[in-house]
């Protein structure tokens, strides 16, 4: 734990430490940390992951200025299909955002019920915060947080009470959002 912490606090620059400070033999390699990094919680529909907690030790050596960012909510198009998660050894796919009230209700007109576990995704929407001030080293810097599998609608409540949540986490990490953006998709303007 603590030297997870003392990594987010290099603010990129570990492959200057790996190769300058400490000897090679003495620190991970990259490949390393991206195997370790496999094993973090990141599954839509998590509201909150453990790159929030990351972004939070990282949040501790920035400057008040640096820790001004803007919280984007942006969302594309998928491929709508079952996949396997060998890491959670299930299937994945499904909308993780209920549907919309009227395709909800055309589901039940058509099928007699609506089943949101058949339902296939087909968008993300990921929340990334990004810094409105570079690092101390110059270097400008961006966050991935989440995201939400959606289908063709989505409710828009429980898109606007996910992104409030969020909001609040990234408070509680030391971190000030001035700004919130999202693009101009008419499903978005209802949120």
């Amino acid at each position: 734990e603590m030297f997870i912490r003392w990594l987010a606090r290099l603010h990129g620059s570990y492959d200057y430490v790996r190769g300058h400070i400490f000897p090679k033999n003495l620190v991970a390699t990259r490949r390393c940390l991206q195997k370790k990094l496999t094993k973090v919680s990141c599954g839509a529909g998590e509201v909150v992951t453990d790159f929030v907690r990351f972004l939070g030790y990282k949040a501790e050596s920035m400057s008040e200025q640096t820790k001004c960012c803007n919280l984007n909510v942006d969302e594309m198009t998928l491929s709508p299909a079952y996949v396997y998660d060998a890491r959670t050894q299930s299937f994945v796919g499904t909308i993780t955002v209920p549907l919309g009230k009227k395709l909800i209700q055309k589901r039940i007109k058509e099928n007699g019920k609506y089943e949101p576990e058949k339902e296939l995704a087909y968008h993300a929407m990921s929340i990334v915060l990004v810094g409105l001030c570079a690092l101390d080293n110059g270097d400008p810097w961006k966050q991935w947080l989440g995201c939400q599998l959606t289908g063709y609608s989505f409710c828009p409540a429980f898109v606007a009470r996910w992104i409030l949540q969020a909001i609040d986490i990234i408070h509680a990490n030391g971190l000030y959002i001035k700004g919130v953006t999202m693009d101009n998709s008419p499903a978005n303007l209802a949120v």
